[in-house]
């Protein structure tokens, strides 16, 4: 039974380098995501954000109503809901531009 147990905690050493390795890969991600969290409540900058970038793809917004602040662990999560007016085509590049722009 010894035997066994040691030839799996051999097993786990040798798999320590490369959870090493994931770990700092995990790290960078997390400070680079931190970075793009805004350090304090941005709702002015976020509705003129989201106007701009609806007016360039030709989109009325005709409702914008936050909702409760959920808090999570390293930041406040603002859920809201919009009416938004126009083509499907601009409302997808709308969506896109917003989830792929880091300033958002």
């Amino acid at each position: 039974m010894t035997e066994a147990r040691l030839e799996e905690m051999k097993a786990t050493a040798l798999e320590l380098p490369k959870l090493q390795a994931e770990m700092a890969v995990l790290e960078l991600e997390v400070a680079d995501l931190e970075k793009r969290l805004p350090k304090e409540k941005e709702i002015p900058e976020l509705l003129r954000t989201i106007t701009k970038t609806a007016q360039r793809y030709n989109l009325k917004i005709s409702n914008f109503n936050p909702s409760k602040i959920v808090e999570q662990p390293n930041y406040s999560e603002v859920p809201f809901e919009m009416v938004v007016q126009g083509n499907y085509h601009s409302l997808a590049y709308f969506l896109t531009d917003l989830g792929r722009n880091p300033e958002y």
